[in-house]
């Protein structure tokens, strides 16, 4: 979109020339907001399959980086494997997908989600990692120090709401404790609710990294922030049958 540099030239500021007669610094962090927007309702089969429906909403550089990687699935063979996350995200929303070529709107999609990858039926057990393809599987910051700034190029968000309904004949045994865990500048936070109600269970988890840049100094704690957040969104459903 226009007044939207693209993320890897973020750095600041930069100067401003004006046919040689004027010379400023401007900001050159982009105003709109970059985030992500996953709304699932899914059943859970008593042999562990997952049948319903996920919507899509992305915005800013979220937006971006998707689309670039669903344009080139519109118009090519990908070289990557059919397995990889992106691919299969495409394949899920590319027969609903809206302004996926009009960037100064929002990218959306709607898909029906069919799939057994992300439970196990063992015995009289169901195990469901609820948060599916769309939780971190490791923490992004593996390093044990760092002595120059971590730069996220732009602050963003992720709000994800999972829906389950439980097989007839099951109950739930357990289920991931709602915590929060919150900076006091509010610069990293993340809140992760669960509600369970007759065979209805609800997950929102909400992420939020509202500044780009972050000093040395604070990456022990940044790092542990992010690791706890992909520790609690890696939890499991456990479903017993009655």
């Amino acid at each position: 979109p226009i007044g939207m540099l693209p993320a890897e030239v973020l750095n600041g500021e930069g100067l401003l020339s004006n046919d040689g007669n004027e010379h400023r610094w401007i900001d050159l962090q982009n105003r709109s907001k970059s985030g992500k927007i996953i709304v699932a309702k899914l059943d859970i089969a008593k042999n562990g399959e997952l049948n319903g429906q996920i919507q899509l909403n992305l915005q800013g550089y979220e937006a971006l980086q998707v689309r670039q990687k669903f344009a080139n699935y519109e118009h090519t063979l990908s070289e990557e494997e059919p397995s990889s996350a992106s691919l299969q995200e495409y394949e899920l929303f590319k027969d609903s997908l809206t302004n996926l070529h009009e960037y100064d709107l929002p990218l959306k999609g709607k898909g029906t989600y069919q799939s057994q990858e992300f439970t196990q039926v063992g015995g009289d057990r169901i195990y469901l990692n609820p948060m599916l393809h769309y939780a971190p599987k490791e923490n992004p910051l593996k390093a044990t120090e760092r002595k120059s700034p971590v730069d996220f190029s732009y602050p963003f968000s992720t709000f994800t709401s999972m829906s389950f309904t439980v097989p007839e004949g099951y109950v739930v045994e357990e289920v991931p404790k709602s915590e929060r865990i919150q900076w006091e500048d509010k610069a990293i936070r993340f809140d992760y609710l669960v509600s369970v109600q007759d065979n209805l269970i609800q997950i929102s988890c909400r992420t939020f990294v509202n500044r780009a840049v972050f000093a040395p100094e604070e990456y022990p704690n940044l790092r542990e922030s992010f690791a706890k957040i992909v520790a609690k969104q890696n939890e499991q459903i456990v479903l017993k049958k009655k």
